[in-house]
């Protein structure tokens, strides 16, 4: 994941953290929906542990993994997903199919899959 920000933003990237990259997405909701449902954690991830960060990059710590989530708005009710799995475990797989299960919860307007 690249990131690139402002310098006097508050918002910077985690320096140290050595992460694989997971998958990309696009969802059919707003940045505040898809925000609330990563910080309630990745479904098939098992619990919140620890949730870390503000504007649009969150750490989110759950019992199967530790997932780096980049999001922005695309066009109105659009938003991109990023995911990087930042623990080194075998969570990658996992972690793709949790972004589907929020995409999908989140276009149908439930929240985040079960």
């Amino acid at each position: 994941m690249v990131w690139v920000a402002a310098a006097d933003r508050a918002d910077a990237p985690p320096q140290d953290v050595a992460a694989t990259p997971v998958r990309s997405i696009w969802i059919d909701a707003p940045p505040a929906g898809a925000t609330a449902a990563l910080e309630a954690g990745l479904p098939g991830l098992g619990p919140v542990i620890r949730c870390a960060g503000t504007g649009p990059l969150r750490r989110i710590e759950q019992q199967r993994a530790t997932v780096i989530a980049g999001l922005h708005q695309l066009r109105a009710g659009e938003t991109a997903l990023h995911l990087c799995v930042a623990d080194g475990a075998d969570a990658g797989g996992r972690t793709a199919v949790a972004a589907e299960a929020l995409r999908r919860g989140l276009e149908a307007g439930r929240g985040a899959a079960a």
